[in-house]
């Protein structure tokens, strides 16, 4: 086999392993269809006393009767950070309805503010957190959504993507996330 002939092939095996790590952490089900983590619907979401990255303390119970979306996030996972900015979105979208926004992460602060740097992320950030996150697994990222009252109502992994024909790579479909969060905030 030709040298330009090898590589050409260790290049094609390459991207396909690539595409089949990035779907396997980015495809999702379709809108409506069964939760990613069905053992966590229904629970109470649990408590937690966790600094911020000013090192202020925050409590679960600092935000008892609103409505939250919580992701779980690090630095160097490639579809967390593609979500961001879908995330930073909804956030604006929701502003003034009450829901809190927190993004939990297993980084030191150091590491997330150099992250922070070059990324934009709006929610509140509690870092130092992995102790903490091991209640929920261990699979990034995860979004979960709690009512009112404090109990998981929906709990999902990446923001859903979506392939049409106008769109065949692909695009994040955050609808599915605004019906969770305008459901909670009309239960309210």
């Amino acid at each position: 086999m030709p040298v330009a002939s090898f590589y050409k092939m260790l290049l094609h095996w390459a991207a396909l392993c690539l595409l089949a790590y990035i779907t396997s952490c980015t495809s999702r089900p379709a809108p409506d269809s069964p939760e990613d983590y069905p053992a966590l619907v229904g629970k109470t979401f649990p408590d937690f006393e966790l600094p911020d990255l000013n090192g202020r303390m925050v409590r679960w119970s600092d935000f008892k009767g609103r409505p939250a979306l919580v992701n779980f996030w690090f630095t160097r996972c490639p579809p967390c950070i593609a979500e961001m900015p879908h995330l930073n979105q909804l956030k604006r979208d929701f502003a003034g309805e009450g829901v809190v926004f927190l993004a939990i992460s297993p980084d030191d602060s150091l590491t997330i503010r150099r992250f922070l740097d070059t990324h934009t992320f709006d929610f509140t950030i509690l870092p130092n957190a992995g102790a903490y996150i091991r209640l929920f697994g261990n699979e990034y990222p995860l979004n979960v959504f709690v009512d009112s009252k404090g109990v998981i109502r929906h709990a999902r992994g990446a923001i859903p993507t979506t392939f049409d024909s106008r769109h065949p790579q692909g695009f994040m479909d955050d609808r599915e996330f605004r019906r969770f969060l305008g459901r909670l905030v009309r239960e309210e």
